[in-house]
């Protein structure tokens, strides 16, 4: 028999112990002195990865916090709290942003915790992915959604934006992020760009792990991937253990769980006997050849989603990764690969969720007397609260709670006499409750259209901040919120962002 299907959400916050033997750390009490020594026992490429993070962040404007935070990385006593996101267009939903305030907020929490440590906070861009459709677009508002028609092959990050991409930009659009889309940048540059100019302040690191420096580190990862004992078993059986307790596996690892992106292209890697080929491709590699080319190209490959994350650990000092709950879920498909490669479990954080309003919005949501975590609620219960708090029904369902009585008290009665005709009665009653259920539907329907104005309220604001399954956070880009500067967006999300309370927030934004 299947097992009960279970949410990885509640049990995860619950602390579910069946659930945390997937986890390294129990989330969010693991013991941070043990966390720290765990990490601390696994070298780290500390002078190659700060070379390579000054290669790439050097240039930006006003980053005096980000240089510092780079060189503090050469030192042991410096470790990361990373999150990691595609090259989204204009950064994509509100999530994004969420993510990354969340990691500034733990990084700070902790070094106030250990004041002996430095803790940088760090952006991985998942530059090596190829689904320009997750990509190239952002939503300018609910049902506007802005497409980017450039032609694209191989990794997204690579991309070199084509001047197409300005013409399908609002036209109130700010000149600062039409600078950062310019027309000549790669994908991967523009989006550094606009994160920097949102989170460099607080000393964000970004990292574009597609660099030959970054994927020396990555070699031996992938010749086990290749020849040796890979992601793939390990994976496997957990997935099989968390299916068995009921939880939704997010991921599947394949055989061999790597791209070759070594012709521009990202093709998927196979085995074919005792040699190697691409899925969808001619090209074919020996054992041999195949192993010559990993040494001496290891860029040339790419991990899938069940590698990357060792990736990502190997060449970080991380503490812990931030994710939404579809990369919670499947991060706990990954310890056993882990343990394989010998590298160390970070503990995983869910990201912030928070639903904005503007201030204009929220004083409005106030005015009508609704809480602001409301809003999620669909529209016909809004209604039914406005209505409850601006009517008095008691009267009404007294007088129903009278009729039903009687009914109860007839049937009883003629029960006693004649059963056959006791039932009759009963059959009357529930007709009746019908009847008064359809009553109730018609006088609030009559409330209503006596007083219009507040239920069209209601709804203009809920279309306007959440929409009927248009979650705010899943949907909306940054950029749907005119009257609201992005720096103080960012630093109130920061504020915000309790990495270690998993109750979600309905923020006011001024």
């Amino acid at each position: 028999m299947a097992a009960e299907k279970h949410d990885i959400k509640a049990s995860y916050v619950a602390g579910d112990n069946e659930l945390l033997a997937f986890a390294q750390w129990p989330w969010p009490g693991a013991d941070q002195k043990s966390l720290v020594d765990a990490r601390a026992a696994t070298p780290t490429p500390r002078a190659e990865l700060v070379a390579e993070l000054l290669l790439q962040n050097a240039h930006l404007p006003e980053a005096d916090a980000v240089i510092a935070n780079i060189h503090a990385l050469a030192q042991e006593d410096c470790y990361t709290v990373t999150t990691g996101h595609q090259v989204c267009l204009m950064g994509g939903p509100l999530f994004t942003l969420y993510k990354i305030a969340t990691t500034i907020a733990m990084a700070r929490d902790l070094a106030q915790r250990m004041p002996h440590l430095r803790i940088v906070p760090v952006l991985w861009m998942a530059t090596e992915d190829h689904d320009w459709e997750e990509v190239n677009h952002f939503f300018a508002a609910f049902g506007e959604k802005i497409v980017y028609p450039g032609q694209f092959t191989g990794p997204v990050g690579r991309h070199v934006i084509e001047a197409s991409l300005q013409d399908v930009l609002p036209v109130d659009f700010p000149a600062a992020w039409r600078a950062a889309y310019a027309p000549g940048r790669t994908l991967a540059e523009a989006f550094r760009a606009l994160m920097h100019a949102l989170f460099g302040a607080h000393g964000l690191v970004i990292i574009d792990s597609d660099r030959p420096s970054l994927k020396a580190f990555f070699a031996p990862l992938a010749s086990q991937e290749l020849f040796g004992n890979g992601m793939a078993a390990a994976v496997r059986r957990d997935s099989a253990a968390l299916e068995s307790l009921g939880y939704k596996a997010q991921i599947y690892a394949r055989d061999i769980n790597l791209f070759y992106i070594g012709d521009g292209h990202r093709r998927l890697i196979d085995r074919a006997e005792a040699s190697f080929k691409l899925k969808d491709g001619e090209r074919t590699w020996s054992e041999q050849e195949m192993r010559d080319e990993v040494q001496a190209h290891p860029e040339h490959f790419s991990p899938n989603v069940a590698l990357r994350p060792l990736y990502q650990e190997a060449i970080l000092p991380n503490l812990a990764y931030i994710g939404g709950w579809a990369e919670v879920s499947y991060w706990l498909q990954l310890k056993g690969g882990f343990e394989n490669a010998g590298i160390p479990y970070p503990m995983v954080v869910p990201r912030l969720h928070a639903t904005l309003f503007t201030q204009d919005q929220a004083e409005a949501w106030e005015a009508l007397g609704l809480p602001l975590q409301a809003v999620q609620e669909p529209l016909h219960v809004l209604n039914d609260l406005y209505l409850g708090a601006h009517w008095d029904d008691q009267p009404l369902e007294r007088s129903i709670l009278a009729v039903d009585d009687a009914f109860a008290q007839l049937a009883a009665l003629v029960e006693a006499i004649d059963p056959t005709q006791a039932t009759g009665i009963r059959a009357e009653q529930a007709r009746s409750n019908n009847a008064f259920d359809n009553l109730r539907k018609k006088l609030k329907k009559s409330i209503r259209n006596r007083n219009p104005q507040p239920y069209q309220e209601i709804a203009a604001l809920k279309n306007a901040i959440e929409p009927e399954n248009a979650p705010q956070q899943r949907t909306l880009n940054f950029t749907a919120f005119k009257s609201i500067d992005p720096l103080n967006l960012v630093q109130t999300l920061v504020a915000h962002a309790a990495w270690n309370q998993p109750q979600a927030q309905w923020i006011c934004v001024k």
